[in-house]
């Protein structure tokens, strides 16, 4: 007689009888029926990290996530229909990441940051036809604050940081994240700053 297979399988000539296997990608069912394997339900067995599958008729497919790359030079897995290996894309190497000049590109995983240099604060922008980023980075202008050198002294800010000028007979010191200027204690730092036989008294500036 002639072997009646179901679809999608294939007759497997045994002595006196044949036996209906199913082909690959597909799972025998309980109703003789060959149904499509989705390999997708396992696609950590099927395609590599950072990769999404799109599961076929019978088959599968792999593609790396946004963000990622397939390797190159290294082909598909026996078990895998695509890329073996998806690394991540630099962006920032590769010039697709859209970081305005005032900020730094750092590369994560996947993906990408634009960060500010010390000094500098984040600006959130609305991107539309007149600009191309969502944020840049301006200088923080340390001086604006009134928390340095506020007596006894003058700030003057600079891109990215700030300068403290302190009056005569006055030296910068850091405190805790406030830099102020205290009295320079001529006495103490110069004992022949008087002339002999008379006494050096310090003063606030001077002596």
């Amino acid at each position: 007689g002639i072997a009646n297979c179901p679809k999608n399988s294939f007759c497997l000539n045994e002595d006196g009888f044949y036996t209906c296997v199913c082909n690959d990608g597909y799972l025998p069912n309980p109703d003789g029926t060959c149904v499509d394997l989705n390999e997708c339900l396992e696609a950590n067995k099927f395609c590599p990290a950072n990769s999404s599958c799109n599961n076929t008729e019978g088959s599968f497919e792999c593609f790396c996530d946004s963000g990622f790359a397939e390797l190159e030079g290294i082909e598909g897995g026996e078990l895998s229909n695509g890329p073996k290996v998806c690394e991540d894309i630099n962006e920032c190497e590769n010039g697709s990441a859209r970081c305005h000049h005032s900020t730094i590109c750092n590369n994560t995983s996947g993906s990408y940051v634009c960060n500010c240099s010390d000094g500098y604060e984040k600006i959130d922008l609305v991107v539309d036809d007149s600009n191309d980023y969502g944020e840049v980075c301006e200088d923080i202008n340390e001086c604006a604050h009134g928390h340095h050198c506020v007596t006894n002294g003058r700030c003057l800010n600079s891109p990215g940081t700030f300068e403290c000028k302190c009056d005569e007979g006055y030296e910068v010191t850091e405190g805790d994240d406030v830099i102020t200027c205290e009295d320079i204690d001529e006495c103490s730092n110069d004992f022949n700053i008087c002339q002999v036989n008379s006494k050096c008294e310090n003063t606030d500036g001077s002596f």
